[in-house]
């Protein structure tokens, strides 16, 4: 395996934790009243805000692994300093990813979440209006239910309750039972129940119909039983819940190269579907950034976050300048070779050093920390920057009095004799004494020379003055 990429593997297990990611909560089951409808739509809510905290965290999880391969970088020696450092980049740039595309998309995202707490509390509201009714007028004589005194008068009723709406006396949301599950095909299905207005019955005695007989007595229930067809001694009205509610499931499907919502409702119903549709927009929005925001946050390994690819053309480029490549013939072993030493052979130095390191590695008290925590449970920002600062300076510090010493007092290479040139050596040591005795031996004959020729100049002198003197 690559040493590059066996890095990958490697700090994924030893450098990055792997909690399970949110994502959006879609219900499995067909919820059969509003009350499951909303708390549906709640989950799913809740689930996009969950998703934003999570990238988040994942995102403060990498700066701190950034921040302490950083403080690695800087104590380590120079080789696995190196490979330290290209993690830390790597790591920190997907934490700027995953920033950027936190910012891009989190308004999607909340606008998604408002429009499922929308839907929910329409649900919650259509849960409270199900006990809205008409109440019956009871059998009386047609002149004692027209009189001012005893008029007849039909009344709407609504349930009274003291819990909130869709939670039960004991405090817990109301569920359904023995729901229906949603097709494991379908994507992101949810339920939403819709309210039409309910029909009048088509018999004597039914919901929203009057009731008369010649028989029976004031007072009676106008039901079926007491009604005659064509008789109105007494008279009353059958009453009955006004509104009539309807679930209705849809699900993603790809329009125009984009998932939307199949079309439910209409716009006789509560909640019609206009309303719907633009709801259910902003949702289909919000499930393609909430997409977004978890493939660009996830920390479960670093292959998301480090690109050999990346890596292998910077070392090609520092190599063979700004067009190489690795794959170019000429550098392409140097290239891997550089690799080998930046990671080890097969990730060796990634598994060995920089994750024990990043494990035990207990920076000083002048570090910045009570100097007993061991770096990877370091998480303040703040200790973390003390720690990268003050290795950063140490570093400096150490390297300059390694300079002044090397210049204070340099190290020349010396020659080491050569046993095997030694009867050489003692050779040409034996020419250059002959040579000097030869070179003393023609002096001294030189100095004679000079010494007889001076003695003769003198004598002829002394002769040319006794001749002059003799004339």
């Amino acid at each position: 395996m690559h040493p590059t990429k066996t890095l990958l593997y490697v700090l994924s297990a030893a450098l990055a934790p792997n909690p399970a990611a949110p994502t959006f909560k879609n219900p499995s089951e067909q919820a059969k009243t509003p009350c499951m409808a909303a708390t549906q739509l709640s989950d799913m809510a809740n689930s996009a805000t969950e998703i934003i905290a999570a990238a988040a965290a994942n995102i403060e999880t990498m700066l701190q692994q950034s921040s302490r391969l950083e403080v690695v970088s800087r104590s380590a020696p120079a080789d696995t300093a190196a490979a330290a450092a290209l993690l830390a980049q790597a790591v920190r740039k997907r934490a700027a990813s995953a920033s950027a595309a936190l910012t891009t998309n989190a308004a999607k995202l909340l606008a998604g979440a408002a429009a499922l707490n929308r839907l929910a509390g329409s649900q919650e509201t259509l849960a409270e209006l199900a006990t809205l009714k008409i109440a019956d007028v009871t059998m009386k004589a047609v002149t004692t239910h027209t009189a001012t005194s005893t008029k007849a008068t039909i009344a709407p009723t609504l349930a009274s309750k003291n819990q909130a709406a869709c939670v039960t006396p004991d405090g817990k949301r109301q569920e359904d039972t023995q729901m229906a599950r949603h097709d494991i095909t379908h994507k992101h299905p949810l339920t939403i129940v819709t309210a039409t207005p309910a029909k009048a019955g088509d018999g004597l005695g039914k919901d929203f119909t009057i009731c008369g007989s010649n028989a029976g007595s004031p007072g009676d229930a106008p039901d079926p039983a007491n009604c005659r067809a064509g008789e109105n001694t007494n008279i009353g009205i059958k009453g009955g819940t006004i509104l009539a509610l309807q679930p209705e499931h849809t699900k993603t499907t790809i329009k125009d190269g984009v998932p939307a919502y199949d079309t439910i409702s209409s716009a006789e119903k509560v909640p019609n579907q206009a309303t719907v549709a633009k709801e259910l927009a902003l949702v289909a929005v919000a499930l393609g950034a909430a997409s977004e925001i978890e493939k660009a946050s996830a920390v479960q390994t670093l292959e998301n976050s480090y690109s050999d690819t990346e890596t292998m053309t910077a070392i090609a480029k520092a190599i063979g300048g700004a067009d190489a490549t690795p794959d170019n013939a000429a550098i392409k072993e140097q290239v891997k070779n550089t690799a080998k030493t930046l990671f080890g052979e097969n990730g060796s130095k990634i598994k060995k050093q920089i994750a024990e390191l990043m494990k035990n590695f207990q920076p000083s008290k002048a570090a910045g920390s009570d100097g007993n925590k061991k770096l990877d449970s370091i998480s303040n920002p703040d200790d973390l920057y003390k720690a990268t600062t003050y290795y950063t300076i140490k570093k400096f510090i150490d390297e300059e009095e390694k300079k002044k010493k090397n210049q204070a007092s340099p190290s020349c290479p010396t020659k080491q004799p050569n046993h095997k040139n030694r009867p050489n050596q003692q050779m040409n040591a034996k020419s250059m004494q002959q040579v000097k005795i030869v070179k003393r031996k023609l002096a001294v004959i030189l100095m004679r020379k000079k010494t007889q020729n001076a003695f003769l100049k003198l004598k002829l002198a002394r002769k040319m003055k006794s001749h002059f003197v003799a004339i």
